[in-house]
Parts: C-alpha cells; structure tokens; sequence
C-alpha cells in the first residue's frame, strides 16, 4: 500500500492516550487521573530532558570532536565549569 510506518514512540503514546480515554468512559475521571498519575513522573522527567533526548546532532556528535583540533586542558577545564555551573543553575531552581 506504500504506507509510512509510524514510529514505535509515537505509537505507544497513542496507545496509552486511547487507554486513558477509554478508561475514563468506562470507569469515570478519577479512575484515568489515578493511571496518568503513576505516570507523572516519567512524562516531567521526559519533558524536562526532550531535548538532550531528541538531538539529532548528537548522532554525528563522535565524528565532530575527532575532525576538532586538540584543545589545552585550560579549555577543557572551562568547558566542565561551564556544563557544571548550569547543570547546577538547573538543579537549583527545579
């Protein structure tokens, strides 16, 4: 038929989103609320990091470094601040 296939992601999101639907219908709001719930901590904890997930230029990311010329361990050094000093700008606030 020449169909697209859908990604396993995206599927399963759909799954779970017609699950919870149906639920709701069958079993009232605060029987599908208790489910999304207990999945709460996985969809903040996803949401939050999307993007270091989803970067597609970090398949290439290996090669990049490589084709890099080397760096003094000053450089380096900063570079590890720098990623340290937001992870605990982030940290801090959340």
């Amino acid at each position: 038929l020449g169909l697209t296939r859908i990604p396993s992601t995206l599927a399963a999101m759909l799954s779970i989103f017609a699950a919870l639907r149906t639920q709701q219908k069958l079993f009232g709001k605060a029987s599908s609320e208790s489910v999304a719930n207990l999945l709460r901590p996985g969809v903040d904890f996803l949401g939050k990091w999307m993007g270091l997930f989803l970067a597609p230029p970090l398949v290439s990311l290996d090669a990049s470094i490589k084709a890099l010329p080397p760096y003094s361990s000053n450089v380096w050094g900063k570079s590890v601040a720098l990623l340290s000093t937001g992870w605990a700008a982030t940290h801090s606030v959340a």
